[in-house]
């Protein structure tokens, strides 16, 4: 938290500031983060970022240098610098990951190295920092303790912030967070101290209480649904493992078409391959529709409600780009037009199925990047692909969200993808 992003994020971007980007770029910089539409969780960083940089939180300099910040300074910061910038920005995206393997820490080293050497090169070696030698320690911090999410300082801080709302009278604080600690065990329901006739009046108000905490998953939970996003043999999956997939109370009962059926046999064919013959009547023909879904920590919107829309852009790997389904292809991004729960019968058994109905963007036949940044992926922003079985897209595959903009190059329409890392918390709302 301090060393990359609160250190050399929000020097680097300072920087800037002060040497490079006048004020009419820093302007433009400002409108182009706000053409950023991004998951309802992120939010927007604030306005007027020439100005305002200094107050930003560190988890403000996060979300710009994961998101916003390549599409942001592209046009803006001149390529020899953004390419030294894209350095940092992919070590961060790999290293903020709540699965990380050996191989991708050794990777984002040598990304750091890089960016440490592209800095003293094009700035001189009195703009390095402190930071900036420890980002060289960081491989083997995380060899030592893993992912970042298990020893960052983003959750101490923010337990400082639900202490630091505790409302005291300044003396002998620590006896008060003591007497809440103590009060809260002993009057929550669950400890059993709290009379039947009271239950109704000061349930509600515990519960809203307890909503505020911050809710975690464990390191295996965190592990099964970002490595099943990824897996390419299906052998053996249980893919109606529901254990922490949270839908909404409501929903809608739909009857399936028979194309949707006919989509649904062969999307069952790639799930369950060689270990079943399903047949049509396994099949139930009516689902149960939801505007949202939480899959592990992350919560995924839909069209069907507005509300949700900013966090429907997600990016999968399970379409191949020519109408297929392809548990190997690269990550393709798409928007959800509902979730659904479908029940097939396994093994005599009926198991619900849980379902993302995407649409996806087509690429553009002749941009594939902005420039040769490679981490600046557009797609054609005017068309998407065909409907088609791989439309469903089963929620355990979810990769990640991402924030899009559309943009014209060339007098075509576009739509840059910068990616959102996956959380492996979910964060109170304030």
């Amino acid at each position: 938290m301090h060393n990359l992003f609160l250190g050399t994020a929000k020097y680097v971007f300072k920087l800037w500031a002060e040497n490079v980007f006048s004020k009419a770029q820093l302007k433009e910089l400002s409108k182009k983060i706000d053409e950023l539409n991004t998951a309802t969780f992120i939010g927007r960083i604030p306005r007027k970022i020439g100005t305002n940089y200094g107050n930003y939180t560190a988890e403000e300099w996060k979300n710009w240098t994961l998101t916003f910040s390549m599409y942001a300074l592209y046009g803006i910061l001149p390529d020899s610098h953004l390419r030294v910038w894209e350095r940092f920005v992919i070590a961060c995206r790999i290293l903020c990951q709540p699965v990380i393997t050996k191989q991708e820490i050794m990777k984002a080293d040598a990304l750091l190295v890089n960016f440490c050497t592209g800095m003293e090169k094009l700035y001189g070696k009195q703009f390095l920092t402190c930071n900036m030698h420890l980002h060289c320690h960081l491989h083997s911090v995380l060899l030592d303790y893993g992912p970042v999410f298990g020893f960052w300082l983003f959750s101490f801080e923010r337990y400082i912030g639900q202490l630091g709302s505790t409302l005291t009278n300044n003396r002998s604080v620590e006896i008060q967070f003591m007497r809440d600690f103590l009060k809260e065990r002993f009057l929550m329901p669950s400890a059993g101290n709290l009379p039947t006739i009271y239950h109704e009046e000061f349930s509600p108000i515990f519960n809203r209480w307890k909503e505020k905490k911050t809710t975690s998953l464990t390191e295996s939970e965190v592990q099964q649904y970002y490595l099943m996003s990824q897996l390419t043999n299906f052998a053996n999956v249980l893919w109606y493992d529901n254990t922490n997939i949270g839908v909404p109370g409501s929903f809608q009962t739909d009857m399936l078409t028979s194309e949707d059926i006919a989509a649904l046999m062969i999307v069952y064919g790639v799930l369950y391959p060689g270990e079943r013959n399903i047949e049509i009547c396994d099949l139930h023909f009516t689902v149960k529709k939801f505007s949202s879904i939480f899959v592990g920590a992350e919560k995924f919107g839909s069209k069907a409600e507005s509300r949700y829309l900013r966090s429907a852009k997600l990016l999968a790997s399970w379409h191949d780009g020519e109408g297929q389904i392809s548990a190997t292809s690269p990550l393709f991004p798409g928007i959800v037009d509902y979730f659904m729960c479908h029940k097939l019968t396994v093994d005599g058994v009926d198991r619900e199925h849980y379902f993302a109905y995407v649409r996806w963007f087509k690429k553009h036949p002749d941009k594939q990047c902005l420039g040769n940044f490679n981490s600046l992926c557009v797609w054609d922003g005017s068309n998407f692909e065909a409907r088609a079985p791989n439309c469903f897209l089963p929620v355990h595959r979810i990769h990640s969200l991402f924030a899009g903009a559309y943009l014209f190059v060339d007098e075509a329409k576009l739509m840059a993808v910068c990616p959102i890392p996956r959380r492996a918390s979910i964060l109170p709302v304030r």
